[in-house]
């Protein structure tokens, strides 16, 4: 588990003060977040591999080249 310290406008933060706790709120709201921007990469590159190219083959190249743009 990390620790960090974010700002909000006071007005969110009472909006949902109470509700929830709010570690577990932020922890639910950043899942669906890299879940849905997942599925916009995903929808990116809809049709980008070639019919004559093995889908794992290219997805996995894929992978590899995003590692390496992390790496640096």
């Amino acid at each position: 588990m990390v620790k960090k310290t974010i700002s909000i406008a006071d007005d969110v933060y009472a909006q949902v003060k109470g509700q929830h706790n709010f570690s577990g709120l932020v922890s639910m709201l950043l899942t669906d977040y890299i879940q849905r921007a997942n599925v916009e990469k995903a929808l990116g590159v809809f049709g980008a591999i070639p019919s004559d190219i093995d889908g794992v083959t290219a997805v996995n190249a894929m992978r590899s080249e995003g590692e390496l743009a992390r790496r640096t």
